[in-house]
């Protein structure tokens, strides 16, 4: 069994692991008997930072062997997705966000491919995030990609070298490591390269940020920026960058279904919660765009953190059939 074809059935086991039966459980203890699964298992839901993998391990390798049935049945079905349903509860002065992994409906597992000859991808393939849903996926090479709402990406066929396009939108890398054929993320005019690190990338109109949360990255955009865990870089669209230290402990803030905002435009603000409303939003004013916005606010409520922000910021929210106005009062 590739490493490729085991990421995909721990990613299913995680996500199902709050509705299988108890026939399928006694699946998942066989299955968590195979030291490369319990591995596999463990990078999924460590990338996911899913806390309950540890009990859950646990609890596989402590239960007696005979607890499960000798016709284990390894039909495991594909992973399209780890993305869930996230509730929100507003209140004055903050919402209290509970996330839960789902998933969209399962497919079986397709046949496990070839191991490619190339270094590289060797074929070409398209993925896709709608509107307010995001999407995982795990590549041929063992790399985790999760894209955010509203977000594109392109993996290219290349000899020597494993090439994406972010397209569109924002997307969390969680790369394999090899040393023998680089990782490379194009975005924009900027080049992204690394052999194996997880980092996340963000595409607004005016501006790109890459975020290290392990390893090293190396970014190339007329000058030459190298970047360590702890460290963004932010790419204005001249081309000019800045680089800052940032909190990196935890996830991006929009894997765990929230937006922070320090300081930043209501643009960007808009930009993000953007890929999470079915209705455009605009602004009747340059200047309404440009104020600067503080908060923490639930990405699959756009509509809930737009009246929020305008409630606390002085401004009006028009809502039509098919836009929304941010106005001033």
């Amino acid at each position: 069994m590739t490493e490729h074809h085991r990421l995909l059935q721990a990613a299913d086991w995680l996500d199902r692991q709050e509705e299988l039966s108890p026939q399928e459980r006694k699946e998942f203890t066989l299955w968590m008997r195979d030291k490369d699964n319990r591995n596999a298992y463990k990078r999924v839901s460590g990338a996911m930072q899913a806390p309950e993998v540890d009990f859950a391990i646990e609890q596989q390798q402590s239960e007696p062997k005979n607890a499960a049935n000798d016709d284990f049945s390894a039909d495991t079905q594909s992973k399209n997705a780890f993305w869930g349903l996230w509730a929100v509860a507003a209140s004055v002065a903050c919402f209290v966000l509970v996330f839960q992994l789902t998933k969209t409906p399962h497919q079986p597992i397709s046949p496990e491919p070839q191991v490619a000859q190339s270094a590289g991808f060797v074929k070409n393939q398209q993925l896709s995030a709608n509107v307010a849903q995001p999407q995982s996926e795990v590549l041929a090479d063992g790399t985790l990609i999760y894209l955010n709402a509203d977000s594109q990406l392109e993996v290219i066929p290349e000899q020597n070298q494993r090439s994406v396009v972010l397209t569109r939108g924002q997307a969390y890398f969680d790369v394999a490591h090899n040393k023998q054929a680089p990782f490379i993320v194009k975005v924009g005019e900027a080049e992204v390269k690394v052999l194996g690190t997880s980092f996340d990338i963000e595409q607004l109109p005016t501006t790109t940020t890459i975020t290290v949360y392990s390893g090293n990255v190396q970014v190339t955009q007329g000058a030459q920026y190298s970047l360590r865990r702890g460290q963004q870089l932010k790419l204005d669209s001249s081309g000019q960058g800045v680089v800052t230290d940032v909190r990196t402990e935890s996830l991006p803030d929009w894997r765990t279904g929230w937006l922070e905002a320090n300081a930043i435009p209501l643009s960007q603000v808009v930009a993000k919660l953007q890929r999470y409303s079915e209705r455009p939003i605009k602004f009747e004013s340059e200047s309404v765009a440009d104020l600067l916005i503080e908060g923490r606010f639930p990405l699959n409520k756009p509509e809930q953190a737009i009246q929020l922000i305008s409630d606390a910021y002085q401004l009006k929210v028009d809502k039509q059939p098919d836009v929304l106005y941010m106005r001033p009062m």
